[in-house]
């Protein structure tokens, strides 16, 4: 599998990805859907990198059940 911060990954590896969340998926679809991967998981990436303050921002919202 791609390393954290890898922002390429073999066509074997996202074909055993896409297995695990049970999409059947031909080779077509994965050619396509590969560069979208590789896009989204470096934006993931840069996410998870953050180095985000302890009791930084929070969103909070109030819960309202009864609608």
């Amino acid at each position: 599998m791609a390393d954290p911060g890898e922002t390429t990954i073999s066509m074997d590896d996202l074909r055993a990805l896409v297995r695990v969340a049970g999409l059947p998926l031909d080779d077509a679809e994965l050619e396509e859907l590969l560069p979208l991967y590789q896009f989204l998981k470096q934006r993931v990436d840069m996410l998870h990198e953050a180095d985000l303050p302890l009791g930084g921002q929070a969103m909070t919202f109030p819960a309202d059940w009864n609608r």
